[in-house]
């Protein structure tokens, strides 16, 4: 979790600098210890919506690693998907 929150500090970093932070889905699976089913299904229910290359791969923002993460946060204290989404939307309301 440590190394995870200093990576995440990184990505920070480099978004501030650069204004962009791109992961593919595979990148982002082993960072986050999910499968690309799960990154697909948080984006056909509208949860984020990284953008595509020309050849059609997602490429993930920081601000989508970050929804992501909280996602699955969230989901650690079993709580569904659409409680989860309920609960970052008010967040940053």
């Amino acid at each position: 979790q440590e190394g995870f929150l200093r990576f995440l500090g990184f990505l920070r970093f480099l978004y501030f600098i650069t204004g962009e932070v791109v992961m593919k889905t595979n990148e982002l699976e082993k960072l986050l210890g999910t499968t690309k089913d799960t990154l697909r299904y948080y984006e056909k229910v509208g949860i984020n919506f990284p953008s595509r290359d020309d050849n059609g791969y997602r490429n993930y923002s920081y601000e989508d690693i970050r929804i992501i993460k909280n996602i699955i946060m969230l989901r650690s204290f079993d709580l569904s998907i659409e409680e989860s989404d309920v609960y970052l939307t008010m967040k940053f309301l």
